[in-house]
This record gives structure tokens, C-alpha cells and sequence, in this order.
């Protein structure tokens, strides 16, 4: 399993030890360049002191956090100046506030090249900047919609692992011929591990007491920057002096039943003995047994669903 995230229609694959170990060597294949992947590291849950008191029975009800975990990025690079990497005839400006992450991994194109300890990191896949681009095109400027996709991102490469970005690369373009690293004015760049998710952003697990349609269960929360997402599931890890611990497949739900409990339910780290549920009531009594530990994860999205009317 890779620690990352690429798009939201893919899901999220497998976690690996190449999270601490990102590699930029490509496959090589004959003929055309390949077109560039890369994979960018993921995010990290940890305490926040605002979960239920570990080993304590509490009465909760619907909504109620019973855990509650901070987020924050494996790794991101800030530019201390503007750069620009210029591709498919265009410049595309990488601005010095801009939080680029740490890619896994890193293939296609030249990047066979490069030496094994070569670093990439790369903004978000964004489709707004080939939307305000693509008005460059219906001006005549420039074809960029027969050579870029409309997802795309920006990536730097620290070839030799000096602190300076000297090269660059686009994710997203069609054409074999654009399929290749461009220099770029050499920019030092600082690192953070850890690095805090900006706004409102968290990892919970809360109480539902289901209503009338469905049963008593927990269920997960995820919050970025304000803004609450949908997954289908995490993938989640420890995060250890040692590595890498304790692979994990996370669902967003866990249903219980009245007549089965005392019962012990997880999501990923976290221990949660759900010990009984008054229905009349529609309140659960529960035990934080384990709080959240450092974690690892990365969001695998809900399929895409195209409706086509005809």
C-alpha cells in the first residue's frame, strides 16, 4: 500500500514504506514517453485533547463525538520565491504562498533520469487553471485543449536533493512531445512535516442513534477547511519511531445491535466499547477504550456517477 491521494476518481490504493522513501524513477518503456503519475503523500490524524475521557462510560446521543482527532499533511514544501515552469507554450506561475505536498512516487515522462534520491512535490489537481487557460485558446494563443487534460497539476523537481527546486514537470498533458521535465530558475523551498490543515479540519467518530429507518451506530467525520467530505473509506496506518504499522481498510459506519452488546467497535486506531443503548431513550452508553495515535490515511472517494439523458 503507497501513502497518497491522486484524484477523486480514483480510489486510493495501497500504503507503503515509499511514503517515507518517495522515488522519482520512472518505468521505462519504449517508444513514446509515458505519460507523468504521480502520487502525493496523504494526512495524519492525531489527538487534540477534545476526545471522551479514556476508560469512562458516557451517556451519548445523536451526534455526540465520542473521538475526536487534528489533521494535518505528511509533508509540504514552501517556496521561498515565485517560480514558473514553463510547458505546452504556456507559463504556468507557481505562487510563494502556495503549499505544494511530497509525491510517493513519480513516473513518466524523463524522470527515469533523475538519481534515485530526486524529490518531487506538486500543487493540488486543479481544473481551474486550464478553464482560465483555455480562454487563451479560443483567442488563438495557444491550443491547449488538444494538449493538456482537464485535470492537471504543476510539479517541481529537486533533482539532486540540494534544497532547490531546478526543474519542472505538468501532469495532465496528452502529447508525447510535451512529456518531459523544463528547467526552471532555481528556488529554495522549506519543508514542514506535519504541517497543520488550514481552517476548521478534523477527524471524528460520533454517536447515531438512527432514527427511524436504519439502527443505532458510529460513524466518521472528516472536516477540511470547513468543509465536511464524503468517502467511501480510509486507508489508514500508525505512524511509529519504527515506520509504518497496522494497515487499515476504514469504513464510514459501524452498525450495532441492541441484543449484542457489550460490543467493541474500531476506526483504524481508536477503540470504542459501545456497553448499551436505551432505545426508548434513543441514548448509547459507551467506553473510549483508545484514543486516536498518530495515523496516516488517505480518502478513497465515492465512484463518479455521469448521468447521460437522451
Amino acid at each position: 500500500m503507497k501513502f497518497f491521494c491522486r484524484t477523486r476518481t480514483l480510489v486510493a490504493v495501497a500504503v507503503s514504506a515509499s511514503l517515507l522513501a518517495p522515488s522519482s524513477s520512472a518505468i521505462a518503456a519504449a517508444g513514446d514517453p509515458q505519460k507523468f503519475d504521480v502520487t502525493l503523500t496523504g494526512l495524519v490524524v492525531e489527538p487534540d485533547g477534545k476526545s471522551l475521557p479514556v476508560g469512562e462510560e458516557r451517556e451519548v446521543k445523536e451526534h455526540d463525538v465520542i473521538a475526536q482527532g487534528k489533521l494535518s499533511w505528511f509533508a509540504t514544501a514552501k517556496l521561498e520565491a515565485p517560480a514558473t515552469v514553463h510547458a505546452v507554450d504556456t507559463d504556468f506561475p507557481v505562487a510563494k504562498e502556495t503549499t505544494l505536498r511530497l509525491a510517493a512516487s513519480a513516473t513518466g515522462g524523463d524522470l527515469a533520469t533523475l538519481g534515485r534520491g530526486a524529490i518531487t512535490y506538486c500543487d493540488e489537481l486543479r481544473t481551474d487553471r486550464l478553464k482560465a487557460l483555455g480562454q487563451l485558446a479560443t483567442l488563438g494563443l495557444s491550443a491547449l485543449g488538444s494538449r493538456l487534460a482537464k485535470e492537471m497539476q504543476v510539479c517541481l523537481v529537486d533533482g539532486d536533493a540540494n534544497g532547490d527546486f531546478e526543474k519542472g514537470f505538468i501532469v495532465g498533458t496528452k502529447k508525447a512531445p510535451d512529456r518531459h521535465m523544463v528547467d526552471v530558475t532555481p528556488v529554495k523551498y522549506t519543508v514542514t512535516r506535519f504541517d497543520p490543515v488550514a481552517g476548521d479540519s478534523y477527524l471524528q467518530v460520533r454517536f447515531y442513534d438512527g432514527g427511524v429507518l436504519s439502527g443505532p451506530s458510529l460513524g466518521l467525520v472528516l472536516r477540511i477547511n470547513g468543509g465536511n467530505v464524503g468517502f467511501a473509506a480510509l486507508h489508514m496506518f500508525e505512524l511509529n519511531r519504527f515506520g509504518l504499522a497496522g494497515r487499515m481498510r476504514v469504513l464510514p459506519y459501524q452498525g450495532f445491535k441492541e441484543k449484542k452488546l457489550p460490543q467493541l467497535l474500531g476506526f483504524g486506531p481508536t477503540r470504542i466499547r459501545v456497553l448499551a443503548f436505551d432505545k426508548a431513550r434513543k441514548v448509547g452508553t459507551v467506553k473510549l477504550e483508545r484514543d486516536w495515535t498518530r495515523s496516516g490515511f488517505v480518502i478513497q472517494y465515492p465512484p463518479q456517477v455521469v448521468y447521460i439523458y437522451y
